[in-house]
């Protein structure tokens, strides 16, 4: 399994995830919105890839001193085998990264 940043043909993968994972979909998660975001700051979404399936994704902001955390989600046969940790691992990697 490997943690990496979002690519918009990612979105139905994790659209996937959300759903079986139980995440709310609001307007702000469609394709559109999500293409802005990652316009603005594609280093604070990421995918957990496992044999080239998405399995779990986590989404980020940081405003230069704090950071937050939202859409974290893995699909339920992945979940307590640590890909939400990895996901949250590396997202706090990057916001301290932007810290600096």
């Amino acid at each position: 399994m490997k943690v990496r940043t979002f690519d918009l043909s990612d979105y139905p993968g994790v659209v996937e995830v959300w759903s079986e994972a139980g995440l709310e979909f609001r307007p702000g998660d469609s394709e559109e919105k999500i293409r802005v975001k990652i316009q603005r700051d594609p280093e604070f979404f990421l995918v957990a890839e496992d044999r080239g399936r998405i399995v779990g994704s986590v989404m980020g902001a940081w405003d230069g001193r704090r950071g937050w955390i939202y859409h974290l989600g893995v699909l339920p046969v992945y979940q307590r085998k640590m890909v939400a940790t990895k996901l949250v691992r590396e997202l706090e990697s990057r916001m301290r990264e932007g810290a600096s």
